[in-house]
């Protein structure tokens, strides 16, 4: 029967040159422990507990199998627990066995020097015995490599003085659910291949450099667990992930850090994870980067993104969050939305001539600028000019429309793209630029909303905030009242001709900037139209609760009208005067102020008493408190 069985204890290393000792079995109890050199290869020649020189072959070890020679120390070969030179598989343990070892003086396993693809499968520990640099595992030839399984997440490739695992200019595949340790470096990879570091079902996986890289790559890369790297304060060789060459792909759904957490040159990283820099710097890229951001990304430390790089901010089950631009995130030529996605970013941007790229960016996104730009903008064609030098350059197949305002808890200019139902929290004071169109627009107790000439809103809800419309605002499909003490304030020459529904106690229109003189009086003459009247000159509101009232003044039980005026300005009921400025009232015996403000109590009848009044002169206002 062809094959080779290894029970016992054996102290002289095994070589395999013949395909029928293949394959080669070490039971749980068997050992294969060389300390000599055989003779048959010669002093300075590999010494290996296993020494395979057979394509094709297959080791399986349940036990020990260990090189560890007492003499000659020249060769770097020179104390190998498992040596696959030519071809084959190499399996150490089992998902159900993970006990099992593989060791050596200078290297745990080494694949060797052809282009055959070799398989190495640990599921106990490989490890390095000695004290000089060393391997892990040392691989010069394709190879795929699993660590563990989602099972068993204890296997471990060691090395306390050299690398986990280094790969030399090779196809590796690697997939990793254990530990892959070396105190001069995890894993350093090749040239191609791919390398997975656990699974959505592992978080656990771990490849870490105690002085130094965690992963060097030059192949795709997957991460679900944690890559550490050094912590000597070395800016080029404590890095979590270095990528070396450009064109792969890089994603990281778990933890990458190290003093610097990775420098990445010419790809694409795609990071829903954490990354972090604990001597400052989460990332690095000298330049072409393509950096993808998920919602659930942390950067704890700096991000230096070199020429040609872009941003993109994916989209995501939650709204994401990424502050620092101009500061701790620098250098990114392009920031792209993705489509669906929602954002709010926030940065410096500051400086003259300073010109940011913005690709995609649509309803529910926002930016803050956290430090002096200017006060002053201009927003035509797709760019947003500010007069401190600053510039934002929107591009697509559509300027995006935008509300620019600032928030009042943190003074931060804020720049949104608005859709449908775009909210204006408390706090917010927020500007719709000309060439804008809000469908929707929600304004929150506590927030403010302006609309400059040339925007448009349509179906408008005041929640309780605050409306300002000036002229040359396009409103359409009408302004809804909801909640309580709502306000709208026209503050052109004009009033919106848009209906105003909801209109209730609590709530105010002001309607600013009329020029009034002689006289005024508003009036409810039809139902749904308020009428304001100066020198017969005519201004409808159209509220479509309005009713017709009995007196001029008066829309409603417990209505307030407010009317602020120059020193002419008279009150009209029914068609009489009823009090006139500088004058004394007969039916009231006071004189009214140049500025005052009447009430009008519950029920029929008009005018009962003052409720209050203001001497200092005003800008001419009428303001309409809601009491229908």
């Amino acid at each position: 029967m062809s094959g080779t069985t290894i029970s016992t204890v054996e102290t002289v290393g095994l070589v395999l040159s013949l395909a029928s000792q293949s394959p080669v079995l070490i039971t749980e109890s068997g050992e294969i422990i060389n300390k000599t050199i055989p003779a048959s290869l010669g002093v300075g020649g590999y010494v290996s507990g296993i020494y395979d020189d057979v394509s094709s072959s297959s080791i399986i070890n349940l036990g020990t199998v260990e090189a560890d020679p007492v003499v000659g120390e020249g060769d770097s070969q020179l104390g190998v627990g498992v040596f696959l030179r030519v071809g084959g598989v190499v399996t150490n343990g089992s998902a159900t066995d993970t006990s099992a070892l593989i060791a050596g003086s200078r290297t745990g396993v080494a694949i060797g020097y052809n282009k055959i693809t070799k398989t190495l499968m640990n599921f106990g520990t490989i490890a390095v015995l000695g004290s000089e640099a060393s391997y892990g595992v040392n691989i010069n030839s394709n190879c795929s490599v699993t660590n563990g399984s989602n099972a068993d997440v204890t296997a471990l490739i060691t090395d306390d003085h050299g690398a986990g695992l280094e790969a030399v200019s090779v196809n590796l595949f690697l997939t990793n659910y254990g530990t892959i340790y070396g105190r001069g470096g995890g894993v350093f990879g090749s040239t191609g291949g791919s390398i997975v570091n656990g699974s959505s079902l592992d978080g656990a996986a771990l490849m870490r450099g105690a002085r130094g890289f965690g992963l060097v790559s030059s192949e795709n890369v997957m991460n679900y667990g944690t890559i550490e790297g050094g912590n000597t304060n070395n800016y080029r060789f404590d890095e979590g992930l270095l990528v070396e060459g450009g064109g792969i792909t890089i994603t990281n759904k778990g933890t990458i850090f190290g003093f610097v957490g990775a420098v990445i040159e010419g790809s694409t990283f795609i990071d829903d994870g954490v990354l972090e820099g604990f001597g400052g710097t989460a990332l690095y890229s000298g330049g072409g980067l393509a950096l993808d951001v998920d919602p659930g990304a942390v950067f704890i430390g700096g991000v230096t993104l070199g020429s040609g790089s872009v941003l993109t901010l994916e989209s995501g089950a939650s709204v994401g969050t990424l502050a620092g631009f101009g500061s701790s995130i620098v250098g990114a030529s392009t920031i792209s939305f993705a489509p669906d996605a929602d954002w709010t970013i926030a940065g410096a941007w500051a400086g003259p001539g300073k010109v940011e790229t913005i690709n995609g960016f649509g309803g529910g996104d926002v930016i803050e600028l956290t430090a002096g730009v200017g006060e002053n903008w201009t927003y035509a064609n797709g760019r947003l000019e500010f007069d401190g030098g600053t510039s934002f350059s929107f591009s697509g197949s559509a300027a995006p429309d935008l509300m620019i305002g600032t928030n009042q808890a943190t003074g931060y200019i804020e720049i949104s793209a608005v859709g449908s139902g775009a909210v204006v929290g408390a706090g917010d004071l927020d500007v719709v630029p000309a060439g804008s169109t809000f469908s929707g627009l929600i304004i929150e107790h506590g927030g403010t909303a302006s609309a400059a000439a040339g925007g448009t809103l349509r179906d408008a809800k005041i929640a309780g905030g605050v409306l300002e419309l000036t002229n040359g605002v396009s409103v359409t499909g009408g302004i809804h009242f909801s909640g309580t003490h709502g306000e709208l304030l026209s503050l052109g020459t004009t009033v919106p001709s848009a209906a105003i529904f909801g209109f209730k106690r609590g709530d105010t229109i002001v309607v600013d900037a009329i020029p009034y003189k002689a006289d005024a009086r508003v009036t409810v003459k039809e139902a749904g139209i308020v009428t304001i009247v100066e020198e017969k000159k005519s201004y409808k509101l159209h509220i479509e609760n309005a009713k017709v009232g009995d007196d001029d003044y008066r829309f409603g039980p417990g209505s307030v009208l407010t009317i602020s005026g120059g020193p002419a300005m008279k009150f009209l009921r029914n068609g009489e005067v009823s009090a006139q400025a500088g004058v004394p009232d007969a039916g009231i015996g006071v004189v009214v102020p140049a500025s005052l403000s009447l009430a009008a109590a519950g029920g029929a009848g008009g005018l009962v008493g003052w409720h209050e009044w203001r001497a200092e002169p005003a800008v001419p206002v009428v303001t309409l408190h809601g009491g229908f």
